[in-house]
């Protein structure tokens, strides 16, 4: 079972007015009501595999929130993309 805790990050991110937050996919985001989010949450929707590494260059932080799942395939294609590491 997945749960991706989407709702926690809007939570979040109501709070930090000067932080933005960028979510790529649609299968869960497309459930969420959108009255949920402010506006610096951005829905980027599919991204294409080929575009994938200039997007993740753009941003400073990976965030996880799941709460159940597996191993997923965004931390490995953070960990393949050669970019800012502090």
């Amino acid at each position: 079972m997945v749960v991706k805790n989407l709702e926690f990050l809007f939570r979040i991110f109501k709070g930090l007015p000067h932080l933005g937050l960028s979510l790529v996919g649609t299968r869960e985001l497309e459930a969420k009501p959108k009255d949920m989010v402010s506006f610096n949450v951005s829905f980027l929707g599919v991204v294409a595999n080929s575009q994938m590494a200039t997007l993740l260059c753009t941003h400073d932080t990976l965030i996880l929130p799941s709460v159940a799942k597996p191993w997923g395939l965004a931390v490995e294609q953070v960990l393949a993309v050669v970019c800012r590491f502090w």
